[in-house]
């Protein structure tokens, strides 16, 4: 059984690793959109919900609208990439609870239009903002976005004496 084991854990790494060489570009692109993803997602549950109003200064979003905003472009990038129509996000509704349903909903539309892609797709052209753009290009958009947007979270959660996500593990302050 064991040795069983040992066998599925290495057919599986090397099934990794081939595909890996065959969609190097589509791999790291969905390398990054999950790492992405995943300092969003905690950094919405991480500030409390009294965080959700800050706003830290006159024309500013407040917390809760960053979050929403996040998943709002990010649906419409998929959608775009996709060809699908993105899931409508209400920009009016900033509470944590409602903003962190919003990023769940964008982020399970996406998942698969990022998962499903292959660097033969990557060339294929989409309409993103009304210009031609490829499928890889838009759906980078979207990380290079949500990364930027990131970055403002975590100005918000210092701001509240929070440790973003992407600092949280290296024992960062």
């Amino acid at each position: 059984m064991k040795t069983m084991t040992v066998m599925l854990v290495v057919l599986e790494c090397a099934i990794a690793a081939a595909y890996a060489q065959t969609n190097p570009l589509t791999m790291e692109l969905k390398q990054n959109y999950n790492e992405i993803k995943g300092n969003v997602v905690k950094a919405a549950a991480d500030m409390p919900e009294s965080g959700y109003n800050f706003m830290p200064g006159k024309g500013s979003r407040t917390y809760g609208a960053a979050v929403v905003h996040i998943a709002e472009v990010q649906a419409a990038v998929c959608g775009m990439a996709g060809g699908k129509a993105a899931p409508k996000i209400d920009t009016t509704k900033t509470a944590k609870a409602d903003a962190v349903a919003a990023l769940k909903a964008a982020f399970d539309f996406c998942d698969p239009i990022y998962n499903g892609m292959a660097d033969a797709d990557a060339v294929k052209m989409v309409k993103m903002f009304g210009r031609d753009r490829t499928k890889f290009g838009t759906l980078d958009e979207g990380v290079i976005h949500s990364n930027e947007m990131y970055g403002t979270l975590a100005a918000y959660l210092r701001a509240k004496n929070l440790v973003p996500p992407s600092s949280a593990g290296r024992g960062g302050r």
